[in-house]
This record gives structure tokens, C-alpha cells and sequence, in this order.
């Protein structure tokens, strides 16, 4: 399967899928202006990588700046993407990664971790 990378524009994240390393980052702002179409491509890449087997774990890293109501939407399916990868057996680390003074992003990290208790969430506030 071949890795996905976009790169980081005003309003899109830098998103890095590499499949070969079984690593996912995200990082940057997501207000792209079509949600569904842009998240819905990486939503579509990550069910293909996920229907094979797989033993190793799968380590996921967002850093997000910002999100737009449309793209918080579409990043929770990406993340129940996720989620049920983890219960069909594959383990998957989320690393959610913010700002020490944003509330919401940091809220939002907590609401996945509570959502979503297949997938091991670690928050990380940073300054």
C-alpha cells in the first residue's frame, strides 16, 4: 500500500499516512473548505490500510492548531476509523498533542479518549 502525504496549507494539516512504518501524523490547522471531501479521502486511505492484517501497532500522532466545527465532524469519523481497526484486534496508539492554554482542543482530546476506549489516547499538553 503506498503512503499518503499532503503537505500543510493555510488551511489544511501536513498529514504524513506512512503505511510502510505504520505511522499516521497530522499536524497544523484544518479549515479546509470541503471537510468531508478533504478528510474523507485520509478516512478512505486508512480503511484500505486497516482491512489487512497487521500485528504491529499502528501509532498515530495529532497535533492540530485548529479545527473548524466541519472538520471536528470529520476528524471524529476518522478516529472511529480508528477505533474500529483497535476492535477488530490491532493496537493503535493516539498521541493527541496541544496547546497548554487551549481548552478546546484539549476537551476534545478527553471527549475522543472517553468515546473511543479501544484506542490507547495519551494527551499531551505542550507550550
Amino acid at each position: 500500500m503506498d503512503n499518503l502525504i499532503l503537505k500543510g496549507t493555510k488551511t489544511t494539516p501536513e498529514v504524513e499516512m506512512r503505511f510502510d512504518r505504520h505511522s499516521i501524523s497530522m499536524k497544523g490547522e484544518a479549515y479546509p473548505e470541503n471537510a468531508v471531501a478533504y478528510f474523507g479521502k485520509l478516512i478512505d486511505e486508512l480503511n484500505r490500510y486497516l482491512a489487512v492484517p497487521e500485528t504491529r501497532p499502528l501509532c498515530v500522532s495529532m497535533d492540530l492548531k485548529y479545527l473548524n466545527s466541519a472538520s471536528t465532524k470529520m476528524l471524529y469519523k476518522l478516529v472511529e476509523a480508528l477505533d474500529r481497526g483497535a476492535q477488530k484486534g490491532r493496537t493503535i496508539d493516539l498521541d493527541w498533542c496541544f496547546e497548554s492554554d487551549d481548552s478546546m482542543l484539549e476537551d476534545f482530546g478527553e471527549d475522543l479518549r472517553e468515546s473511543f476506549p479501544n484506542l490507547e489516547i495519551k494527551l499531551a499538553a505542550y507550550n
